[in-house]
């Protein structure tokens, strides 16, 4: 199974651990379009939002039901209106990196509406940048950059290392780890166009790791480039039971065990 990574978009924002309870109070049940949905919602950690959905076009019905093993031919007992929710959907929003994980891609229609009706407000799940240039083309201000580097050859003796500079201002021993984050008034892509060039430089180069930029558009809505996720997709592997269904606690478990990882 796997899970593709988008931007998740509230008004002009990034969803919150504020916005996870009033989205685990919304309605349960929920028809978008044909389908019912019979959703249940979990947050984990404040950290994730998990959503697990079970469903069925309702239209469909069919008046006969056949025996596989004897090929017998019988008059279907189910009413019209009984729905057997027969297929899943998961989806996981990660607040820390402000990612959604999401296993069916022709269901980003359906949890948009689903998600905006239960925050009141327009929620548009967006696709992540391919490239640096792509997002700068995108944003009108920067606002923010973070990014980690490790303790390694590059860095300790690096003559533009940030983190040897900052080390040896300090008089300490070299971490294993130094993380850094620089917020900007919103600032014209324009004018950071030689600075945002010179960082894709250094991460090549592995000067930097886990290089996050956040900017604005011209509306004001947030846009963020992420490094680590140019790796667009999260692979797990879990197989179905009898009944041909997933466990969604499964499911649950090692999605987050492989978001923590990557």
């Amino acid at each position: 199974m796997t899970f593709k990574t988008f931007q998740l978009i509230l008004g002009n924002r990034f969803l919150d651990e504020n916005d996870f309870e009033r989205i685990a109070s919304f309605s349960q049940r929920y028809q978008y379009r044909n389908d019912i949905h019979s959703v249940a919602i979990k947050v984990i950690d404040k950290r994730f939002l998990w959503i697990y959905s079970q469903y069925e076009d309702c239209d469909l019905y069919g008046e006969k039901i056949i025996n596989i093993e004897n090929n017998a031919e019988y008059k279907n007992t189910r009413k019209r209106n009984e729905i057997e929710l027969r297929k899943q959907l998961f989806a996981m929003y990660d607040n820390d990196r402000k990612y959604l994980y999401l296993q069916d891609i022709s269901k980003k229609a359906f949890l948009q509406t689903y998600l905006g009706e239960a925050l009141g407000d327009e929620v548009i799940i967006k696709n992540l940048y391919t490239s640096i240039e792509n997002f700068q083309e995108a944003i009108a201000n920067v606002n923010s950059l973070r990014f980690v580097q490790y303790d390694q050859i590059v860095n300790r003796y690096g003559e533009n290392s940030i983190f040897n500079k900052t080390m040896s201002i300090l008089g300490l021993d070299f971490p294993n780890k130094l993380t850094s984050k620089i917020e900007f008034n919103p600032t014209p892509v324009a004018r950071m166009f030689d600075a945002l060039k010179k960082i894709n430089t250094m991460k090549e180069s592995g000067y930097l790791q886990e290089v996050v930029i956040v900017g604005t558009d011209d509306n004001g809505i947030e846009h963020t480039f992420d490094y680590k996720a140019l790796i667009r997709q999260i692979s797990l592997v879990v197989n179905k039971d009898k009944n041909h269904r997933y466990d969604d606690a499964e499911i649950l478990e090692k999605l987050i065990e492989e978001i923590k990882n990557v």
